[in-house]
């Protein structure tokens, strides 16, 4: 093939690089173009792809689920406002608390229940049911307990009939198998249906204490004179905390009993027709607290007036029978409580009084007055004054043959759904 200029198209040799007819050159050079700044490129890309990641980073972070913890109680602000999720007690429901302290004895079976509040944070008060609707479900556990301490807990659940403000109630049960002080935290997580988690700690501080038991064969009881002289005695050198069981005999015991230095557990007996009776005033006239003193299985008998039992603490009455006195039980001064169970109310102007300015609300030892008969009294119960707001329950008690069956003077909430009345 010959080779022509690709120019004027004449005809030329092999090795031609120009043309001789008209003088341009032969050899065609390819163009370059000029070199792109791909290193610009470059940054630019990893810029865009940085912040990229960076917005959908803080939308992730914005958006994700979150844990919220708290000491007490947790605070958690939406869109609705700001909520106080916390443990508390049922007098102190906007407190939330972060130790519970508890004592017991070693080998026995306890429980108690811990409530959870929630509430308007700004505006102090309950905002349970408004809340109720973000949530998805409560759960309860215990963390770190020790070996020597077997614990463990309900699922939380809204006991209206117990607590009606409190949100829910988880009940505690403990047993201490050695000697000496435990701790044990309780995390209770409300999660929230749009996955956030609200979990409110409480550390739970337990106390093994020391049982005393004290029988006829151990110390001299048969007459108030001796049984006087034990508590005193026992008041005097025994520590606070411990647990102090008197087992009495089934005798009568004339005159008054005084128990001023300390609690006490005085446990009655039955032999034949005789049942351990009191026919004068025991007075409780210990320091008021958390502690209790507990009658059980005993007959407070008068002769129609004086009071048969005044107690200026806490004082539980179970398998009792409590007749012939002007004031059967009457229970007075600042945080005193008073409870009974399964016990007799018979033929007394008032069979059960109380008059007691709480300033602690912790000292509510029980709220359910159950199984009670409360007969022929000039007024069975009465609640001249008691500082709370929590409802007291008579399921199972009678009320018959009463003048009054419950003066309710300081408008006390009462459940009486399931009592009787004759």
């Amino acid at each position: 093939m010959d080779k022509r200029c690709p120019h004027c198209g004449a005809s030329l040799r092999e090795d031609a690089s120009f043309c001789p007819h008209c003088a341009k050159s032969v050899n065609l050079r390819q163009m370059q173009k000029p070199p792109v700044a791909r290193r610009r490129h470059i940054v630019r890309a990893v810029l865009g792809l940085l912040a990229a990641a960076a917005l959908a980073l803080g939308l992730w972070l914005h958006f994700r689920p979150r844990v919220y913890d708290g000491l007490g109680e947790v605070l958690y602000t939406d869109r609705d406002g700001t909520w106080q999720v916390c443990i508390a007690w049922a007098d102190t429901p906007f407190t939330g608390s972060a130790d519970r302290y508890t004592n017991g004895q070693t080998n026995y079976d306890y429980r108690y229940p811990s409530l959870l509040y929630i509430n308007d944070a700004a505006r102090k008060t309950h905002a349970g049911e408004e809340f109720l609707q973000k949530v998805d479900r409560v759960t309860a556990e215990f963390v770190q307990p020790d070996e020597a301490l077997h614990i463990s807990c309900t699922v939380p659940k809204p006991r209206p009939d117990y607590v009606p403000d409190a949100n829910s109630v988880t009940f505690v049960d403990f047993n201490i198998s050695a000697a000496g002080e435990y701790t044990a935290e309780l995390v209770i997580t409300v999660h929230l249906k749009n996955g956030d988690r609200l979990r409110v700690h409480q550390n739970q501080h337990f106390s093994c204490v020391n049982v005393y038991d004290y029988t006829p064969e151990d110390a001299p009881m048969e007459t108030l004179e001796e049984l006087q002289a034990l508590v005193d005695e026992l008041g005097r050198t025994l520590e606070p905390d411990a647990v102090v069981n008197l087992h009495l005999p089934p005798v009568t015991y004339e005159g008054e009993l005084v128990l001023s230095y300390r609690d006490f557990n005085l446990c009655g007996s039955s032999e034949d027709e005789e049942r351990t009776t009191f026919t004068g005033t025991i007075w409780m006239e210990i320091p008021t607290g958390r502690n209790i003193c507990t009658f059980e299985h005993i007959n407070f008998t008068g002769g129609g007036s004086g009071v048969g039992v005044s107690a200026a603490g806490c004082i539980h009455l179970i398998d009792c029978a409590v007749t012939g006195w002007e004031i059967g039980v009457l229970v007075s001064e600042a945080n005193a409580w008073g409870w009974a169970a399964d016990c007799r109310f018979e033929d007394n102007g008032v069979g059960f009084l109380v008059n007691s300015s709480r300033k602690d609300g912790n000292n509510i030892s029980n709220i359910h007055y159950s199984g009670n008969t409360f007969a022929n009294n000039g007024a069975g119960v009465v609640f001249q004054r008691t500082d709370t707001d929590l409802t007291l329950s008579f399921e199972g008690c009678r009320f018959t043959g009463n003048g009054i069956d419950i003066d309710n003077r300081c408008n006390q909430p009462l459940d009486l759904s399931e009592a009787v009345f004759e």
